[in-house]
């Protein structure tokens, strides 16, 4: 068996071993694949067993491919980062973004959704491409992705 770190995405699928980091093998005694990722009900949630369709599909993968998985919920940021310094296996679920794809190997499409803008109703905003929101203040996370025109 080989040991990489794999990214899954929701718009995305699976994404596998960084780019450039050569996978390692994975000792027998070592059957326990550990998935990062926060809640984001319906597709994954820390409430309940199993945790979201989601985590369905991955128990699924893993357990057929003779793996066990361990699921620790945490900031998005932060189970990005450890899958890039090798500390935990799995993200789930997260967009492949162009960045993203050159440090990740993306797979086919798991689950689709669309991104949406919400604003005050006693603001009106008409608006059809990303250059008509110039000069309104738009919030979001950072290590977030919006989309390329974001």
């Amino acid at each position: 068996m080989w040991r990489c770190s794999a990214l899954l995405l929701a718009g995305a699928g699976f994404l596998a071993a960084p780019v450039g980091v050569e996978a390692q093998p994975v000792p027998m005694e070592s059957r326990t694949v550990t998935v990062v990722t926060g809640d984001w009900p319906p597709y994954v949630t820390q409430s309940g067993s199993p945790h979201g369709p989601m985590a369905e599909v991955i128990d699924r993968v893993f357990n057929d491919a003779g793996y066990q998985v361990k699921y620790v919920f945490q900031p998005w940021k932060r189970s990005k980062d450890q899958v890039l310094e090798g500390d935990a296996d799995v993200l789930m679920p997260a967009y492949c973004s162009p960045d993203r794809a050159d440090v990740y190997l993306c797979s086919d499409t798991v689950i689709t959704g669309k991104q949406v803008l919400f604003h005050r109703v006693d603001t009106p905003l008409d608006w059809t491409s990303v250059d008509d929101l110039r000069g309104y203040v738009i919030g979001g996370t950072l290590g977030y992705y919006y989309g390329k025109a974001f």
